[in-house]
């Protein structure tokens, strides 16, 4: 109850489309005050970290991608993440080392670890920084139109659209090309 009083809180903050991230220890704090458990720092750090770990049990990555991610750092290109994430940034790096993802990437930006949420240019920023590249030499590829697709564009990178999901923001923005899977990823960004 309390992980899903938590999610909740989550859920409506992107919804309302705050540009700065959620405070998640206040959220997490009154998530267990409401079910009338008060923690200390420590202990409630443990517990989220328990409560995350036991998430990462049940994630399963896309076929082949591994292969995609190392055929584009062998063809010369920086490939880093730059996520609307606001969890516990300990716990999302090691998410990523879990996966075997920590290998991959040549950057990690997360917004729980800059405090700004895509669409902000600050975390925009912030990855591109992290990344060493300049906006006009970069591709953001997302599934999100106001957070991947509108946030890269008025940054002036270039942008590819997974259609993961249903995706009601998109009507008034427009990626630089769509993709249904990883799977095409490499076909157009070497096209492009």
């Amino acid at each position: 109850k309390v992980h899903d009083r938590i999610e909740r809180v989550i859920r409506e903050y992107e919804e309302e489309g705050h540009l700065e991230e959620i405070d998640l220890v206040r959220a997490e704090r009154v998530a267990w005050s409401g079910a009338g458990v008060e923690l200390d720092d420590e202990t409630l750090s443990r517990l989220t970290m328990m409560v995350q770990q036991a998430w990462w049990e049940g994630i399963l990555l896309p076929a082949g991608v591994f292969d995609i991610l190392d055929e584009l750092r062998s063809r010369g290109l920086k490939v880093g993440v730059c996520s609307n994430a606001p969890y516990r940034p300990e716990s999302l790096h090691g998410q990523l080392r879990h996966l075997g993802l920590d290998r991959i990437f040549d950057s990690v930006t997360f917004s729980s670890e800059v405090g700004w949420r895509k669409p902000s240019p600050k975390l925009f920023h912030a990855a591109l920084n992290a990344l060493g590249t300049a906006p006009e030499r970069t591709v953001m590829v997302g599934d999100r139109c106001r957070e991947d697709i509108r946030g890269a564009l008025e940054m002036n990178m270039g942008t590819i659209r997974t259609r993961q999901h249903v995706d009601d923001t998109c009507q008034d923005v427009e990626a630089d090309a769509v993709i249904d899977s990883l799977d095409e990823l490499l076909r157009v960004l070497f096209w492009w």
